[in-house]
């Protein structure tokens, strides 16, 4: 490495402009140079930005075709926009897509410009065969579109061929293959539910096993989280700053990037579950992260390690989108306990509560056998905070001895008291590593709804 002196240009990685002047022949190769460099600053500032998603691109399956009657399972991408690890912007801008999922790949022969060069499956590309996770991906390519005419200096403006117009921006779906047992990054019993039960190849979770298909849905989430990794670097004191760059592959997006299954032009979208019965559940909050630049989020401080807002934020939503969903496919939600249907907690969640005209859950059902504070009651002004606050503690073991903080919405409540239109009452759960939220303060609450003596309830409650 050379030694620079001060004031001495460094130019060798700067981004090259095509430099115009008076009288420059001019050619494509030069116009091209200088779309490659305005690409490069885009990029930079995409990068500068963050990856993830901007809005949109949420994946669903389309009913009636999950593949449970051996056809192609499709879904639906809706319109939306991303940025890539690479900086690029891509998506689907004006309409939502539909998809097919097939178990054999076609790849489309056409023509595409040099500087696409990372779009297109990899050559090992593993292809969905029996029971499987899958990580529905998007990359961006790009295609020539129509003709123009074109001649030579020497040809006196006459016509001698055509070449392409247009180079048209677009992108290209394809299944990953992901085996979340290739990783070691678990705990000995996590490791044992996954092989055992979760992930079986013999006998796999069968779509009618709800308790087993949510657990799973929720394991596989946090893989994507790298939970238990991040546990036991808590446990060892360790930070991302003082951590090798081998122990940093922590999460499943850290071993695909490591296995090139995923590459920095690819945005993830959504996880699948896959079997001979077709598509038993998709998740796209599991991949989903919001446009975050982890650097700028990051709190590095000693024992501790990064919190990334996007990820925290994504630990929120996958729970509450599952728990809507199951409550939308459980004949008997209100019996529903989470010992048995989830593995690991968010460190604050809202659980929709069964009452008059609505289905919903048992706080004493959901709760069962676990360490919980009595219900009480607080301001719903203060919930944002909450909320807020939660994204920097850890996820929680739902089978841990840690204390769960319970709260009614005072407002929630009021309205069904009073007589107006109904509504779903509701009761947000925190871990009790959280401050308490519910210290009576006088002049803001009302009188009734104040908490005055409160104590712990065993694992059986009251």
């Amino acid at each position: 490495m050379s030694v620079k002196e001060l004031l001495e240009p460094i130019l060798e990685q700067g981004i090259r402009h095509t430099n115009y002047f008076e009288g420059r022949l001019l050619t494509g190769e030069d116009l091209r140079d200088q779309q490659k460099a305005d690409r490069e600053h885009d990029r930079r500032l995409g990068r500068a930005i963050g990856s993830g998603i901007i809005e949109g691109l949420e994946v669903s399956l389309d009913d009636g075709h999950d593949g449970s009657d051996g056809t192609p399972p499709i879904v639906t991408v809706t319109k939306g926009l991303a940025i890539n690890p690479a900086g690029e912007i891509i998506g689907l801008p004006n309409q939502d897509v539909k998809v097919a999922l097939s178990k054999s790949l076609k790849v489309v022969d056409f023509s595409e410009p040099d500087f696409y060069n990372c779009a297109g499956p990899p050559g090992n590309q593993h292809l969905p065969n029996g029971a499987g996770v899958y990580i529905l991906v998007m990359s961006p390519t790009a295609g020539f579109k129509e003709r123009a005419p074109k001649s030579g200096l020497g040809d006196n403006g006459v016509v001698k061929g055509c070449g392409s117009r247009y180079v048209q921006e677009g992108v290209q779906f394809r299944l990953v293959e992901f085996d979340p047992l290739s990783m070691n990054s678990y705990s000995n019993e996590t490791r044992d539910m996954l092989t055992d039960e979760l992930l079986n190849k013999v006998t796999p979770v069968q779509r009618a096993d709800e308790a087993n298909v949510s657990k799973l849905k929720n394991v596989l989430a946090h893989v994507f989280f790298g939970t238990e990794q991040k546990m036991l670097m808590r446990a060892q004191g360790l930070s991302m700053a003082t951590m090798s760059p081998v122990k940093k592959q922590i999460t499943a997006f850290d071993y695909l990037f490591e296995q090139e299954l995923i590459r920095e032009c690819d945005i993830c979208l959504a996880v699948l579950y896959w079997t001979m019965e077709g598509v038993i559940f998709l998740d796209n909050w599991s991949v989903r992260r919001i446009v975050a630049n982890n650097e700028g989020y990051g709190v590095n401080v000693p024992g501790n390690i990064i919190f990334d807002r996007d990820e925290s934020v994504a630990v929120y939503m996958q729970f509450q989108n599952h728990i809507y969903d199951l409550m939308k496919k459980s004949p008997a939600p209100h019996l529903i306990q989470a010992q048995d249907y989830f593995y690991f907690l968010p460190p604050a969640g809202i659980l929709p509560l069964i009452s008059a005209g609505y289905v919903g859950y048992a706080v004493n059902d959901f709760f069962h056998g676990m360490i919980k504070h009595e219900p009480v009651y607080v301001e719903e002004s203060q919930l944002g905070c909450l909320f807020d606050l939660s994204f920097k503690y850890p996820v929680k073991y739902v089978k841990d001895d840690v204390l769960i903080w319970l709260y009614y919405g005072q407002e929630n409540n009021r309205l069904n008291e009073s007589g107006e239109l109904p509504q779903q009452r509701f009761v947000v759960f925190t871990t009790g590593h959280m401050p308490y939220f519910a210290s009576p303060r006088y002049d803001l609450s009302r009188w009734s709804y104040s908490n005055y003596i409160s104590g712990l309830l065993g694992p059986e409650g009251l």
